[in-house]
């Protein structure tokens, strides 16, 4: 692995790859390498690829070798080896792309409050990067997280690493909705903050799951839900939960429609 710089007030752009298509590996990491010096990169691999080393040589990013199945898995890995040196940490997907200036706005952001996260706004595209939709930053979405589907996007959502650290990072037994425990655990210490930035381009796959996977997804965010809070208060969030998991499920295939009809 390449050293991480010593530099402690930076944020680290995490990116786990499968490193399938290094096409978009590499726009992801120029994205984040376009950041400016606020900015350093770690990549997340599950075995050693001379391609990516290389990729990472060339501008300057370091990379970790995580066998072990799971993005949450490789994203915890990632921040407890940049914890010591890293005052934030992002998310970002190997086949997404931050939008210019998106670190430095959310930097600036976080650091005049006492925000434990924050995001800004993220647009859906397709693999041609035309925009399907745009999910605004709901200036709600932190208060509906133990009912509603999650509105925080992630990735482009920046956290810090001290609040990753007193929470023990994302549960690894979750495979699909560990961001929403986190998220939801993440409350009970502080606030989720918003910005009105455009961050993020998140390559929006309808067909990424299979109906046995969309299904497992929806299970498990309805399980979290359902974990955090009072046993005495099941009876009464059990029918809002479900009655809202469902309303998002019908909100997705609108979109999945939608985009058919493209």
């Amino acid at each position: 692995m390449d050293s991480l710089s010593p530099v402690f007030d930076k944020c680290t752009v995490i990116i786990p790859s499968l490193a399938r298509d290094l096409h978009e590996l590499k726009r992801a990491v120029n994205s984040a390498k376009l950041q400016g010096a606020s900015t350093q990169i770690l990549l997340v691999l599950v075995r050693e690829n001379p391609e990516v080393e290389e990729l990472c040589r060339s501008i300057g990013a370091s990379y970790i070798i995580e066998p072990r199945n799971g993005i949450y898995t490789a994203i915890n890995s990632a921040v407890k080896s940049i914890r010591k040196n890293s005052k934030y940490f992002l998310f970002l997907g190997d086949d997404d792309v931050l939008k210019p200036g998106a670190i430095d706005a959310l930097i600036e952001g976080i650091e005049i409050s006492q925000y434990l996260a924050l995001h800004g706004q993220i647009n859906y595209v397709d693999k041609d990067s035309r925009v399907l939709f745009t999910n605004p930053g709901y200036w709600f979405a932190q208060h509906t997280l133990r009912f509603f589907p999650n509105l925080i996007p992630n990735p482009g959502t920046i956290i810090r690493t001290e609040a990753w650290e007193e929470l023990g990072g994302y549960n690894e037994g979750y495979f699909w909705a560990s961001d929403l425990d986190f998220f939801i655990r993440l409350r009970k210490f502080g606030k989720i903050g918003r910005i009105n930035f455009l961050t993020t381009d998140f390559m929006w796959n309808p067909y990424g799951m299979t109906a046995g996977q969309r299904d497992g997804s929806i299970k498990e965010a309805f399980a979290i839900r359902l974990s955090h809070g009072s046993k005495w208060t099941l009876l009464f969030r059990y029918p809002i939960v479900s009655a809202f998991t469902w309303l998002g499920e019908i909100g997705i295939r609108y979109r999945l429609r939608r985009y058919n009809e493209k």
